[in-house]
């Protein structure tokens, strides 16, 4: 028998998947609520993920992109630190949760 595998994060009373966009809107708007188009029930991000997000977005590469033993020029380090955001924002939905509110 073949189990479906979900990515993203479903409703928790009508089990309707979120949208990436719906999502992606949510993180990008300083963790706004998701409504759950079905059901209408409000769902939070857990402080885990918030804290997870940040982690990654920022002391992560500033860790490893402006440490002053590597001899990089500020530019491509610029440069470097805003293609890691990206890809964390892109692949945020993947990995943060979200509660009933």
């Amino acid at each position: 028998m073949i189990q479906e595998v979900n990515v993203i994060q479903n409703c928790q009373k009508c089990s309707k998947e979120f949208t990436w966009k719906a999502i992606q809107k949510s993180l990008l708007w300083g963790y706004k609520p998701i409504t759950c188009t079905s059901c209408s029930s409000t769902h939070e991000i857990t402080f885990l993920s918030r804290i997870g997000l940040v982690l990654f977005t920022t002391a992560i590469p500033m860790l490893l992109v402006f440490n002053p033993v590597m001899d990089i020029r500020l530019e491509f380090e610029i440069a470097l630190y805003l293609v890691w955001v990206a890809i964390v924002v892109c692949i945020a939905p993947l990995f943060v949760k979200y509660v009933v509110k």
